[in-house]
């Protein structure tokens, strides 16, 4: 019996160690509360000077209370905002994984091999099969532009990874019908150009050559109807 006695108690201790280890601030009023009962049980205060003091630590208790409530949101939002970034993180990474397999698949290293052989100015001569191909190429190149914009997928990985020295070669040959094809279309491949502009400052900050067929691409586009504009220059002529 006495064992069991032992038993249970020590187990209300833990038990009341663990809830004041939990509670820190609570039970720290609540040893005051206590003190202060005894104190004024013995008379070295009067029952009134209780009362005010009690009123202190109740309102004390409020807003230790309140700090708590503000303290346990702020740790819920900084904790949603954790799980949120890590799941942008993981689906920038399977957006990056699934973009540079697409970017290896042969239907588009196919279509960009025959743009490579295109003699630039003479898009009007190019057939309806022709321009269906080019504009996947466009298209892709777009799509990628637009991905890098908003920081879906790393700049330096465009750059040196999916489309380098690629988007480059495309902007080069495609330069005159894009800007034909905004004519009839208006806003047309836009993302594209700021791509290629990133592109083509990286490779010339870094001193990369990019080269098509012995051509200097560095150098050809630096020509005022052939280089690509940025972002910022594409945005700015919206807004004239």
């Amino acid at each position: 019996m006495i064992d069991r006695f032992e038993e249970k108690t020590k187990a209300k201790v833990m038990s009341v160690i663990i809830w004041i280890s939990k509670h820190p601030i609570t039970s720290v009023i609540i040893l005051l509360v206590i003190a202060l009962g005894f104190i004024c049980s013995y008379w070295l205060w009067d029952w009134q000077v209780l009362g005010a003091i009690a009123a202190w630590v109740l309102a004390g208790g409020v807003i230790v209370a309140i700090w708590q409530v503000i303290v346990s949101r702020n740790n819920a939002i900084r904790q949603e905002n954790a799980t949120l970034e890590a799941s942008k993180r993981d689906a920038r990474a399977q957006l990056t994984i699934d973009f540079f397999w697409k970017s290896r698949g042969t239907d588009i290293v196919d279509k960009l091999r025959s743009v490579y052989m295109l003699e630039p100015r003479d898009f009007r001569k190019w057939s309806g099969k022709t321009r269906h191909e080019i504009d996947y190429v466009i298209n892709w190149l777009d799509t990628l532009g637009f991905l890098v914009k908003e920081e879906l997928v790393d700049e330096q990985l465009s750059e040196e990874v999916f489309a380098g020295v690629t988007t480059l070669r495309c902007w080069y040959k495609l330069v005159h019908y894009i800007t034909n094809e905004r004519d009839d279309r208006g806003v047309y491949a836009e993302n594209f150009e700021g791509l290629a502009r990133l592109t083509f400052d990286h490779f010339e900050s870094a001193g990369i050559p990019a080269k098509l067929f012995g051509i200097n691409l560095l150098l050809k586009l630096q020509k005022k109807n052939m280089i690509p504009r940025s972002f910022n220059e594409i945005k700015n002529s919206r807004t004239k």
